[in-house]
């Protein structure tokens, strides 16, 4: 990311336009750190198997590692010289603890937490390669994409081979996945898939002014990412029939730059100063049938050589007192978008950790936390005079035993009992602001109606969905006397 472009965005955030939205009096009730310091600008966030986030500040330069239950964090800050200067973008551990990093200008490279040593590969000078995104494979190999140029890079840090791959765009997101690299290829307007056995490429077409930047995939094995074109979206592939859902409604000037699944919603920020999530079981997309292509790459590989530094390290607890991020009202069904306070609001880096959801913000140097979700109604079903009625006791605490308000509950009906709320064939019942809802007449003639519910708290989050419950119609046959 350049200095200009960087500069141009911390501009822009001024600049937010909501069209016909306009900011409401909830509050999503976050809990707010400072965690960056004079100088800093944080960016990406990462977490591992454990939950411990990873958190790249680009201009100090430095890397926070921050346990998301208790606070406690560990920087590891670089000491520049004139033949080491870096700026993280991407920081994740590998299997043996080693903490990595991207330089989206000239280089990559690892710390030793142990040692504190710093071992690097400056690839900008000698080969004219900037990596940005990356990724591990199963074999502890490093892939990269590189910043908005038109190939894939792979590192084998046990004999420093570096090789690459043209493929022809270029994007800055990568993740693995299933075994294939997924690429953002913002600059050739693609959804690229890399499979790293075969050296086989595919790809959808997004076509038109597509930016796809973030990529995430939920537990259904779609890809979701931010989209940056205008007008903003979030889209949502299904790599198996090719159909893509758009889902549009973002403030009009958003930069989504990232997404991650959370429970029953995918969350997104945007660097031009919201966050927010899609429901997809209530958000109304458009979707489209995307073209494919393929193509086989071979690599240009190459020896590369290192250098060491040093970083120092330093260790703290964070605190989170509340922060208003205000809910903007008039959105569609289904999109849910906060504002955080400022003038000048980035909110970029993006994590699930620890039942909650985190944020990191540019310019405000800020990592946020959001409470946790309300808990799910217990619902239970009655019959009188032939109709319906769902009721529940009234939900008054988070999943976390902490007070909560509920503004409404959710209810939903399907054929099936198993089903999910965003599932094909669900149906929307409505919205009750009390503790019960009529669900109109009890099935006939051999059919079934099943229901859940969910609740909705008063900040806009949305609860786990409840326990099924249902009724049923058949006919008795009479037995053999």
């Amino acid at each position: 990311m350049s200095w200009f472009r960087r500069t141009l965005w911390l501009a822009l955030t001024a600049l937010l336009a909501v069209g016909a939205a306009t900011p409401a009096s909830a509050n999503l009730g976050v809990g707010e750190a400072t965690a960056g310091q004079s100088g800093s600008a944080l960016w990406e966030i990462n977490r591992d198997a454990s939950g411990t986030l990873y958190i790249s500040d680009y201009m100090l330069p430095a890397i926070l590692v921050v346990n998301p239950t208790t606070g406690a964090y560990t920087r590891y800050t670089f000491s520049l010289t004139a033949s080491f200067v870096i700026a993280p973008g991407d920081a994740k551990p590998d299997s043996s603890g080693n903490l990595w990093w991207s330089d989206y200008y000239s280089s990559f490279g690892r710390i030793n937490p142990n040692t504190l040593q710093v071992t690097y590969w400056e690839v900008l000078s000698s080969l004219n390669l900037a990596p940005a995104g990356f990724a591990f494979d199963g074999s502890g190999r490093l892939w990269f994409t590189q910043y908005n140029r038109p190939q894939l890079l792979r590192f084998n840090p046990s004999n420093n081979e570096l090789c690459r791959f043209t493929v022809n765009g270029g994007g800055n997101y990568l993740i693995a996945y299933g075994g294939r690299l997924w690429i953002g290829d913002s600059q050739g307007r693609r959804i690229l898939r890399f499979d790293p056995a075969t050296n086989q490429l595919f790809w959808w077409n997004l076509g038109g002014s597509a930016s796809p930047q973030g990529l995430a995939f939920d537990a259904d094995g779609m890809l979701w990412w931010a989209d940056a074109q205008v007008p903003a979206r979030i889209g949502r592939l299904n790599p198996n029939t090719n159909q893509a859902t758009y889902y549009t409604g973002l403030p009009s000037n958003a930069h989504p730059v990232a997404v991650v699944p959370g429970v029953e919603v995918v969350w997104y920020t945007d660097d031009y100063g919201s966050a927010g999530f899609v429901d997809p079981a209530r958000a109304s997309g458009t979707t489209a049938t995307l073209s494919t292509g393929a193509s086989t790459v071979s690599p240009t590989c190459s020896t590369v050589s290192s250098a060491t530094q040093t970083v120092t390290k330093s260790t703290g607890t964070f605190s989170f007192p509340p922060a208003t991020w205000t809910l903007l009202s008039g959105t569609p069904a289904g999109l849910t978008v906060y504002i955080p306070p400022g003038t000048t609001p980035a909110p970029y880096g993006l994590a699930v950790s620890a039942d909650r959801v985190w944020f990191s913000d540019q310019y405000r140097l800020t990592l946020t936390r959001t409470p946790r979700l309300p808990q799910a109604p217990v619902v239970s079903i009655s019959l009188s005079g032939g109709n319906l009625t769902l009721s529940w006791p009234p939900v008054t605490q988070d999943e976390g035993g902490s007070p909560v308000t509920v503004s409404s509950y959710q209810v939903w009906r399907s054929g099936n009992p198993y089903f999910r709320p965003w599932d094909s064939g669900v149906t929307f019942v409505g919205s009750a602001t009390g503790t019960s809802l009529g669900v109109g007449a009890a099935p006939s003639g051999g059919q079934s109606a099943f229901f859940a519910a969910r609740s909705v708290a008063s900040s806009g989050l949305i609860s786990r969905t409840s326990n099924r419950v249902g009724a049923f119609s058949f006919t008795l046959v009479p037995g053999a006397p």
